[in-house]
């Protein structure tokens, strides 16, 4: 290549350099960014006096009182024999009793189901059979637990347990709780509105942050005990509901 080619090769690549910098610089040498996203720049807070995003978010509680109108209990009839059949049929034998008593004293069918029905070999006893055989029972009327529970431990059941207790309609206590909650958050949002000299204008989103109930009470029972009912309180449930609110300002 001659000198006159080289010469003519570096100014033409010249050239394109200083039209690709014109291309990407702005006037006054800045370059040129991407705006930023909207939706981003109005959810933020901005890190300078005076700018400040005109959200305000919060979160609220609600809690609503309930009395339990509902309570679960269980009974366990055992069994033991020589062999599978003859403790499964043992068992079996005692929880058609209780399930007889049961229906007795005013327990619906649907409210019994099967919870589960085992057999094996003992531990102690590696000759002889053991079975169990569990109900669980739904309880309409709260205040005859107790007596279930007596009850089913006179017509065979070898093991109880219960009463949980819980209240028919939760979600409608809960949808109670939900309000109250929006409510809280509501309160805060205002309060602070009015310290910094605005009005809150709306509601930007909602969030939900789970429910919850106070632990559920249990009464035991002995299985060595009379048909005397069983001592019970059913006392008072609690359903919570958490929310969280961004609100707008102006």
């Amino acid at each position: 290549m001659t000198r006159s080619h080289r010469l003519l090769a570096a100014s033409v690549l010249a050239a394109a350099l200083v039209l690709a910098g014109a291309l990407t610089l702005q006037p006054g040498g800045s370059s040129r960014r991407p705006a930023p996203d909207a939706a981003y720049a109005a959810a933020r807070a901005s890190t300078q006096a005076g700018d400040l995003a005109r959200f305000l978010r919060f979160s609220g509680t609600g809690t609503v009182t309930v009395t339990p109108d509902t309570a679960q209990i269980s009974v366990t009839a055992t069994g033991e024999g020589d062999t599978a059949k003859e403790a499964l049929d043992a068992s079996s034998t005692d929880m058609e009793k209780i399930v007889a008593r049961l229906k007795q004293l005013g327990v619906a069918e649907d409210d019994m189901q099967t919870g589960g029905v085992w057999s094996y070999r003992g531990w102690d006893t590696p000759r002889r059979y053991q079975a169990s055989n569990t109900l669980n029972v739904t309880v309409r009327d709260v205040a005859k637990a107790g007596t279930l529970l007596g009850e089913a431990t006179d017509a065979g059941a070898s093991e109880v347990s219960g009463p949980s207790f819980s209240v028919a309609d939760r979600r409608g206590a809960y949808r109670q709780a939900l309000r109250q909650a929006i409510e809280d958050a509501r309160a805060k949002a205002d309060a602070a509105a009015a310290g910094m000299g605005v009005a809150v204008s709306g509601v930007v989103s909602v969030a939900e942050d789970g429910a919850s109930s106070a632990p559920v009470m249990y009464a035991a029972a002995d299985a060595a005990r009379s048909s005397k009912a069983v001592p019970v309180q059913a006392g008072k449930l609690e359903v919570d509901a958490t929310v969280t609110v961004t609100f707008s300002y102006s």
